[in-house]
């Protein structure tokens, strides 16, 4: 069973799930980020979603910035129903652990922006995607084992 739910004030996912922040649609130019109280390093992924085109499922169109902590390191991800999932540029090599904050910016002209406490670690280029210049919603994915926490989502419009 895939879920997340919320434990001591503090998301807790479950094998593998995606929440989206469906209250509000952002612009075209968006920003999302949580701090990783805990990293498991088994984790196949931990990712923020940005521009996702329904605010229910990543099927319609979703930004994708993937944090896999097994092999250090951040991707961008973009899908699209006329594309299915497509890497754009290489990896960012990145290291979070446990009370590090992983946020990620995307414009309207298809730059993205990862980010490690603040500070700028890379950047991805997403011009080719069909969503590219839309707004959507921000959210979360995780794949790996149980109990990973997470706290103090946030982003929206920048």
């Amino acid at each position: 069973m895939s879920y997340s739910t919320i434990v001591n004030n503090l998301l807790n996912f479950s094998n593998e799930a995606y929440i989206f922040w469906n209250a509000a649609s952002f612009g075209a130019n968006q920003e999302a980020y949580i701090t990783l109280t805990s990293v498991n390093t088994s984790a196949t992924e931990i990712d923020l979603l940005l521009k996702s085109q329904s605010s229910s499922t990543y099927s319609n169109g979703v930004l994708e910035v993937w944090y896999d902590p097994v092999n250090h390191r951040v991707q961008v991800w973009t899908y699209a129903p006329s594309q299915g999932w497509v890497l754009h540029g290489g990896d960012i090599p990145v290291t979070f652990v446990s009370g590090d904050q992983f946020g990620a910016r995307a414009t309207a002209t298809g730059q993205v922006q990862v980010y490690r406490n603040g500070v700028l670690v890379g950047t991805g280029d997403v011009s080719g995607w069909p969503f590219a210049a839309s707004g959507g919603y921000i959210g979360l994915w995780y794949i790996g084992p149980n109990n990973e926490t997470m706290d103090n989502f946030g982003g929206g419009t920048n």
